[in-house]
C-alpha cells in the first residue's frame, strides 16, 4: 500500500516527529481488513529549514524514555534517526513489556544512561521468547552513534 498523501508530504519535507512513543502510534482497522499505522501528535514536530536548523540549541522536547541520545543533548542536530530510536524503544516496550533503563528514578540518570550506555537490559534478557533476529533488529534501532 503506498503512503498516504499526508505521509508522503511529511517524508518529503524532512519532518522529524520528535515524540514517537506508543501513545502517538495507532492502528486504523479498515472494513476490508487492512491495517494502517498512523502517527499522531505532531505538536513538537520540526522540519529542516533551508539552513538545516531544526530547533534552537538547548531545547529539549519529547518523552524522556523515548528520546534519542542526540535529542537529549543537542536538539539542533536531530534528524529522522531520532524517530527511528523512538520507534525502537516503542517496539522494545511492546515486545518485552518493559522500557530500557526502566529502573532509573530520575531524568538526570536517564539522560546519562541513554547518552553513554548501551540499551539495557537487552530485549532477549527481558523477553527470552522473542526471536533473536527480531531482538537484533530492535537493538539496531537503539545504537547511540
Amino acid at each position: 500500500m503506498p503512503p498516504s498523501p499526508a505521509a508522503a508530504c511529511v517524508k518529503q519535507q524532512g519532518v522529524v516527529h520528535g515524540d514517537i512513543e506508543p501513545a502517538n502510534v495507532v492502528l486504523d482497522h479498515a472494513r476490508d481488513g487492512s491495517i494502517t499505522v498512523r502517527i499522531l501528535d505532531f505538536g513538537i514536530a520540526k522540519w529542516r529549514s533551508e539552513d538545516g536548523v531544526l530547533t534552537q540549541t538547548g531545547a529539549v522536547l519529547g518523552t524522556p524514555h523515548y528520546m534519542a541520545p542526540e535529542q537529549m543533548t543537542n536538539a539542533k542536530d536531530v534528524d529522522r534517526r531520532a524517530d527511528v530510536w523512538g520507534l525502537g524503544v516503542s517496539l522494545y516496550e511492546a515486545l518485552g513489556d518493559a522500557l530500557p533503563f526502566e529502573e532509573l528514578d530520575s531524568y538526570a540518570k536517564l539522560l546519562i544512561a541513554i547518552t553513554t550506555r548501551d540499551t539495557e537490559p537487552t530485549l532477549q534478557r527481558v523477553a527470552p521468547w522473542i526471536d533473536p533476529a527480531l531482538a537484533q533488529v530492535v537493538h539496531g534501532t537503539l545504537i547511540r552513534d
